[in-house]
């Protein structure tokens, strides 16, 4: 009974020396604050002109000028606070700050910090940590009663707060906890979907999807399409038989490229695509196929396209092999771990870094999924499977040579022959053909193969079997480009127009024709050749000079050596 009596006297005390102080109006606390936050902003740009004059205006200027501000404001409050009883806005107007308990006159010193840092509440709440300046009849907003302050008007009269001001504050308050709410239910709905997606998969189950949308998936990774199991008839079997077409044109060199489309994709295309039909899905793939034969397709709409297509078509697209990876990597997200989908995408990013030279980058892409696989997979992703596993143990041949490590890629009888010849140190009659390429390839990685002669390569290509293997035939194509122009040059450009931008070492073989032959290289390539070295960053922008008595800009071409010159 005694302790509530002792707390009723204490609240009307309270209340008694809120009338005695004369609480200050909430306009006078408004401008208060503007001339207190305008000298910090004075100060503090006044600062970050002086100390960075050569980035301002720049974002990372901007950023660093409010983190800048939002200390020194708070430094400077619980300065002036601490040392003057007040700060310079308050006491230009006639303000104090006081303590909230009765009889105490000193601020003690955590009240003044606890203060200057809630103060901040109230911006991060759009406000509405002031809004009780207007509705509280001792005008204290957050800030003051977690600092039990109150700032009162030692010359004017008391100004309790008037129904509108009431009613503003109240209706204040109210809309920002709708907002709050709004907001956390978006943020809620988003992030279940989210997960929703990342469980079950953007993309339809693999199941589900038609025979020509999981073939299609096959043309994304760069892997030639068999013939479908299944049996499909009228224009499906016809889209069927231009995929597969279309996947054996894309492993193609570009000058080969149209001549294979003329004679063998051309007329499937037309009975695809007859008068009236040019809006279904089937004719839409058929038109899409044509448009990817160009290493740099326009960003047309095929909607009804098969997903494979589209996808690949995005990747392609965009202007730079950052933007390609930023893409496919978002797609990988939208894919469930471990599908085919998953898998397409994963070998695709691995491609874009082989594309650009970059060996270890694409090794480190497919490595922990490699060690993922496992054979309890259903018969349709059987295919995905071992293409991605094929394509994984490729990469992480050319880029450490040796796979003795590697026990899931050491199974393969052709990669155990490529791991031999890698530990080979001198050149042997060689069992087989995989065994040579990867003798070669550690000679050409030790720099030892200017100290070989020409001929010795030619005896490896003799070997037989020479079988289209998916991995031999095109590092042999291109090793045979690097092995030429390193020892004997000779018909450079006729080698070199053998490689497909599909095959696992084209960046890489142009980034060594550019050791070799210097700035020159860049302009005796097909000039759809040189956007694609551009858009993998191998070969950097054109270089011009501006003649001073001219104001266009001309391209400053290098003088070719006799050799090229008569080549090209």
């Amino acid at each position: 009974m005694r302790s509530n009596l002792r707390k009723i006297s204490v609240n009307s005390n309270i209340s008694k020396s809120f009338e005695e102080w004369k609480v200050a109006s909430p306009w006078l606390r408004i401008l208060a604050q503007i001339i207190d936050q305008g000298l910090v902003t004075f100060v503090v740009i006044s600062a970050m002109a002086l100390w960075f004059p050569q980035r301002i205006g720049t974002p990372r200027w901007f950023v660093t000028l409010i983190l800048v501000w939002i200390f020194v404001s708070i430094l400077i409050q619980t300065l002036f606070i601490w040392l003057y009883k007040n700060s310079p806005g308050k006491r230009s107007l006639g303000l104090t700050l006081q303590s909230a308990q009765p009889g105490a006159h000193r601020l003690r010193l955590t009240q003044i910090v606890v203060r200057s840092f809630t103060w901040w509440l109230g911006l991060l709440t759009l406000g509405a940590g002031w809004s009780t300046i207007l509705s509280r009849p001792d005008r204290r907003a957050w800030h003051d009663v977690a600092a039990d302050t109150v700032v009162v008007a030692t010359s004017y009269a008391p100004q309790y707060p008037t129904a509108t001001q009431k009613k503003a504050g109240e209706a204040w308050l109210g809309f920002l906890s709708l907002f709050f709410t709004f907001f956390i239910m978006s943020l809620i709905f988003v992030e279940m979907r989210s997960l929703k997606r990342e469980n079950g998969g953007f993309y339809n189950t693999f199941e589900q999807l038609s025979l020509l949308d999981q073939q299609s998936w096959l043309v994304v990774p760069g892997t030639k399409v068999t013939s479908p199991e299944a049996i499909l008839l009228g224009d499906d079997a016809k889209l069927s038989r231009l995929l597969i077409q279309f996947s054996e044109a894309r492993l193609l060199p570009l000058g080969s490229r149209y001549a294979f489309y003329k004679s063998k994709m051309e007329p499937l295309e037309d009975e695809i695509c007859k008068r009236g039909s040019e809006t279904l899905p089937q004719c839409q793939s058929a038109r899409l196929m044509v448009e990817l034969l160009t290493p740099d397709p326009e960003k047309e709409n095929y909607p009804k396209a098969l997903q494979g297509l589209k996808v690949l078509q995005n990747i392609e697209s965009y202007p730079i092999m950052i933007d390609q990876i930023a893409f496919i990597e978002k797609e990988i997200r939208k894919s469930q771990s471990g599908s085919p989908q998953y898998l397409a995408l994963k070998s695709a990013k691995a491609n874009l870094y082989l594309k650009a030279g970059q060996l270890t980058e694409a090794q480190k892409t497919l490595q922990s999924d490699l060690k993922k696989i496992s054979g309890n997979q259903s018969k349709v992703n059987k295919t995905f499977e071992s293409t991605f596993l094929e394509s994984a143990c490729g990469v992480t041949a050319l880029a450490d040579c040796s796979l003795i490590k590697n026990q899931i890629c050491y199974e393969n009888k052709k990669f155990q022959e490529w791991d031999a010849g890698c530990r080979l140190e001198q050149p042997v009659l060689f069992t087989s053909r995989a065994q040579a390429l990867g003798y070669w390839w550690h000679q050409i990685q030790l720099d030892k193969i200017k100290t070989h002669r020409f001929s010795e390569w030619e005896s490896v290509l003799s070997l037989e079997p020479k079988l289209q293997d998916s991995f031999e035939s095109p590092v042999e194509l291109a090793m045979d480009f690097i092995i030429n122009i390193q020892t004997q040059p000779k018909s450079i450009l006729t080698r070199e127009r053998r490689l497909s931008p599909e095959n696992p070492l084209w960046g890489w073989v142009h980034k060594e024709a550019l050791k070799e032959l210097g700035s020159q290289w860049g302009y005796v390539i097909y000039p759809i050749e040189r956007r694609i070295l551009e858009k993998s960053s191998i070969l950097g922008s054109k270089n011009h000079r501006s003649p001073a008595s001219l104001s266009t800009l001309y391209e400053k071409i290098p003088v070719l050596t006799p050799q090229l010159t008569i080549e090209r």
